[in-house]
Formats: C-alpha cells, sequence, structure tokens
C-alpha cells in the first residue's frame, strides 16, 4: 500500500510546536488524566508497534497533523473512541520520546 499524503507547512509547524512543547514537559493536546490512565503501562511493556497496527498509527497520526488549528486538533482527540486515543496517545509520546533520546545524542 503506497500513500502519499501532503500536509500544509503550517500544520507541519504547529506539530513540530506540540512536540517541542511536550518534549519539555508541557502535554497540550491531552488533559493529565488521560495520560495517566493510558501512560500506567508502558508502551514497552505492550507488543504495540506491531504490522497489524501500523496503518492505524499512521492514519491517527495523519489525521491530527491535517487538522488546521490547535482548537480543531483538540476536537478530533475528544471525539476518538478510547482504543483510537491509546494509540494515539502512545504514538504521539514514542514519537517524543525518539526525538529526546536523538537530541541527547546529538548534544554529545
Amino acid at each position: 500500500m503506497d500513500v502519499k499524503i501532503s500536509f500544509k507547512e503550517e500544520n507541519l509547524k504547529q506539530i513540530e510546536h506540540l512536540l517541542f512543547q511536550s518534549m519539555n514537559g508541557l502535554h497540550l493536546l491531552f488533559d493529565k488524566e488521560t495520560l495517566s490512565k493510558i501512560l500506567q503501562t508502558p508502551t514497552e511493556n505492550l507488543d504495540f508497534f506491531q504490522k497489524d497496527n501500523i496503518e492505524k498509527v499512521q492514519t491517527l497520526l495523519n489525521n491530527l497533523i491535517l487538522k488546521d488549528t490547535f482548537e480543531k486538533k483538540i476536537e478530533y482527540i475528544r471525539e476518538l473512541d478510547p482504543e483510537s486515543l491509546e494509540t494515539l496517545v502512545r504514538t504521539y509520546f514514542h514519537i517524543v520520546e525518539s526525538t529526546v533520546k536523538t537530541a541527547a545524542v546529538w548534544k554529545h
């Protein structure tokens, strides 16, 4: 399956900004209760990033990025079913964690 998705530069800048904020501990997209509940079980303890799940992960993240405003991103997240919300949260924090680790390597 070869899917090409085009993102507006502004949408990518918004996600970059939100990821940067999350790297600094400010999680603007998700409320504390949701994060606490979902991340009680570490993602690495789950069989999460499997082939079956990758398409769903891509779809959820692409849909989030495609939302033009912060408010539309929040609305999209609030409308997700619990399983999709968990998938998006775990994916988002996987990206944040990977970015932090990469940045730490570059500093040394």
